[in-house]
């Protein structure tokens, strides 16, 4: 018996070890999930929305848009953005993110705010909010498998 509690009072400290070094990955993949959004952002205002939302997709990615049926799988958005010309400056940033415990799925969720001109050529500027679920995939990278949103009323504050 006091065998068996001395074994219970040494395995005690590495439970929390474990229970500390599985926070400490969660919090490293929240990170890596906001980067990884940031840097999709970023490739946007750079090389264009089409390679973008291209590029940091998975293969069985779906996209959801107000008003559109949904973009369903890698081929079908390359097609929908084949011929892709915009005028259209989309800006976002990630606000909150979150992963699973077994550190392979996570979200992200933020504001995002859209420049652009009306038919007429008027300017017009659009906000909404977006989430959008990060897969790790099999190389170690984030690829958003899922991404969507909605219109909002502007800001209150600019």
């Amino acid at each position: 018996m006091k065998s068996f509690l001395a074994l219970i009072i040494l395995l005690i400290p590495l439970r929390s070890l474990s229970q500390q070094s599985n926070s400490q990955l969660a919090e490293k993949y929240k990170d890596e999930i906001s980067k990884t959004d940031i840097a999709f952002n970023d490739l946007c205002q750079k090389d264009g929305l089409a390679k973008a939302f291209i590029d940091f997709a998975a293969d069985e990615v779906i996209l959801m848009r107000q008003n559109q049926l949904p973009i369903i799988g890698i081929d079908a958005l390359k097609e929908r953005y084949k011929n892709f010309q915009s005028r259209l400056k989309l800006t976002w940033y990630p606000i909150k993110a979150d992963v699973s415990s077994s550190g392979d799925l996570g979200y992200t969720f933020g504001n995002w705010k859209l420049i652009g001109k009306t038919a007429d050529g008027k300017d017009t500027t659009s906000y909404g909010v977006y989430v959008s679920i990060w897969k790790k995939q099999k190389d170690g990278k984030w690829k958003y498998v899922f991404d969507g949103g909605n219109d909002t009323p502007p800001p209150l504050i600019k």
